[in-house]
């Protein structure tokens, strides 16, 4: 009888084992509860847990690498803006025209200053690039009378 007893016992954990190898097979997965390896489940956790930091850090360098691309190009556009105001400004001091060609460059001159203050108002999505932390209301703003332009945003950098 303790021998019949023994070999119900050693089927009955040969078919819980069978089992158990079955649903890990089927699921794909070593551990399906805490329980089947204590151990191998913290680690589990704390896999999952690096797993989510590197997602939330290469979302965060690539919204960097935005921000940053746009910057450049605004700061571009603002170079080329002023180099050519400066020779401009230079033709019209040296050169003697009529008043045609200084009204000419005096346009010209108003649509760089426009554009700079578009610049200055550069945005990436909702965001305004040039606000400091204060990043979602637009940085720079013009008096209608007159035309005086004031900073509304702070001193925040991004880091």
């Amino acid at each position: 009888l303790s021998l019949l007893f023994q070999i119900h016992l050693d089927l009955n954990r040969l078919h819980n084992r069978s089992n158990k190898l079955y649903k890990e097979l089927s699921s794909g997965k070593r551990i399906n509860r805490p329980s089947d390896d204590p151990f191998g489940a913290l680690q589990a956790a704390s896999l999952t847990t690096h797993g989510r930091q590197l997602e939330q850090f290469m979302r965060n360098i690539d919204t960097a690498r935005i921000q940053l691309y746009a910057t450049d190009n605004a700061l571009m556009q603002a170079v080329n803006n002023v180099t050519e105001a400066r020779t401009t400004l230079l033709t019209a001091v040296s050169v003697v025209g009529d008043d045609k060609n200084h009204g000419v460059m005096a346009d010209t001159i108003a649509q760089l200053k426009e554009q700079m203050f578009s610049l200055a108002n550069s945005r990436v999505g909702d965001n305004f690039i040039f606000g400091g932390f204060q990043n979602t209301r637009t940085p720079y703003t013009k008096d209608p009378v007159t035309s005086l332009v004031s900073y509304r945003g702070d001193q925040g950098t991004m880091k």
